[in-house]
């Protein structure tokens, strides 16, 4: 697609976006010197997207599909690394926005790639939770992402700067195509079951104690992410300091030295 100003695409910074023609992007080039440009038209679901990048800092530069706002979309981001394709991060998958601990907790499909010191070519499949991605045209993916984490299957795009962009293309394609990409089993002693219930308020200038504990009508099953993590962001819409509130039953065949069943505490939000 033509990479056209102002019409089709709007930039959250004060930098503004600037477009140009060149003899080997046909369909002109955008700069993006910081945040994120918008598309006020593109959407994204499943099938191929390509596209063009340089990248003009080592910086977490890329593309976010499937974007319904600020708060939910999926990320691939490229660091323009000197060490590429030594360092194992050059190309990474995160779901956005996601703050770099939670990204940590959650092991996110990061790889080395023979690129980001020119311009160079990302090739993405994506179908249904699936995505590989391509760098440069490589003989087989350069990154593999079996299990997508965003909350929708369908939303916008917008590239993140500073770096310069160009031959957009956007193809729909099936949910399917990647049936043959699984994720890695869960080890057998990982913990599925869990219930939670909403956040409550952290206490000011006292402990967490039995009194915060919610009641027996507020508990309600949670899925639980591919690694054994609980993701109580994705389940409760938490904007303040709060308690995070799992709980599970362990049935044992003896009892084990000094344990005792209570509910669990952790600070949200968070995972």
């Amino acid at each position: 697609m033509v990479l056209a100003p102002h019409v089709d695409w709007v930039h959250d910074s004060n930098d503004p976006l600037r477009f140009a023609r060149d003899k080997g992007m046909p369909d002109g080039t955008m700069t993006v010197a910081g945040n994120v440009a918008i598309s006020r038209v593109v959407q994204s679901s499943n099938g191929t997207i390509d596209f063009d990048i340089k990248p003009l800092a080592y910086d977490d530069t890329g593309i976010v599909f499937r974007r319904n706002g600020e708060a939910s979309g999926e990320m691939v981001y490229l660091r323009a690394n000197p060490d590429c394709p030594a360092a194992d991060d050059c190309i990474q998958y995160a779901r956005s926005p996601l703050p770099d601990a939670v990204g940590h907790l959650f092991e996110l499909p990061a790889a080395g790639a023979d690129g980001f010191r020119r311009t160079d070519h990302v090739h993405l499949i994506i179908a249904g939770e699936k995505m590989l991605v391509t760098v440069n045209h490589a003989a087989g993916p350069t990154l593999v992402v079996p299990r997508l984490q965003g909350a929708t299957m369908t939303g916008g795009i917008a590239f993140k700067g500073p770096a310069i962009y160009a031959n957009l293309v956007i193809r729909p394609g099936p949910a399917t195509a990647l049936s043959d990409v699984h994720e890695a089993r869960q080890a057998a002693d990982t913990i599925t079951s869990w219930l939670a219930a909403p956040p409550t308020a952290l206490p000011v200038n006292r402990p967490v104690g039995a009194a915060e504990i919610p009641s027996a009508g507020s508990w309600r099953a949670i899925a639980v992410e591919r690694n054994g993590l609980v993701n109580l962001s994705r389940a409760f819409d938490v904007h303040r300091l709060s308690i995070g509130w799992l709980r599970t039953t362990v049935t044992a065949a003896t009892p084990a030295a000094g344990c005792s069943a209570s509910a669990g505490l952790a600070r949200s939000p968070s995972s």
